[in-house]
């Protein structure tokens, strides 16, 4: 599970919408992984959703290394964090993509 913290966009609640969440997730027995996207006011929208997206294609590449499934990779936020998870769930074309390597590609 990718997730995505709160924050506004102008700052991130890694702590109790990052690391708890993924620490209960843990607990659960699934993996999970806290997006730290850029955010402030020069990282203005599309850069957080690039970041989310980037995010499941490099969880996804590296699904093996991790003993995962690349099918069954979950993405979830909070707040401004939820914004970011539901543009990549809803948005997820590969031309929206930044594809420059191999895990652009995935």
């Amino acid at each position: 599970m990718v997730i995505c913290p709160g924050g506004g966009y102008h700052d991130l609640a890694t702590d109790w919408e990052g690391t708890l969440a993924a620490q209960w997730f843990n607990r659960h027995h699934v993996a999970a992984f806290v997006l730290q996207y850029r955010h402030g006011a020069e990282h203005g929208f599309p850069q957080p959703i690039d970041d989310g997206r980037r995010a499941m294609r490099r969880v996804r590449y590296h699904a093996a290394q991790y003993g995962l499934d690349p099918r069954r990779i979950g993405i979830m936020g909070f707040s401004a964090g939820g914004l970011v998870a539901a543009t990549v769930s809803a948005h997820f074309a590969a031309d929206t993509a930044i594809s420059h390597d191999a895990i652009g590609k995935v």
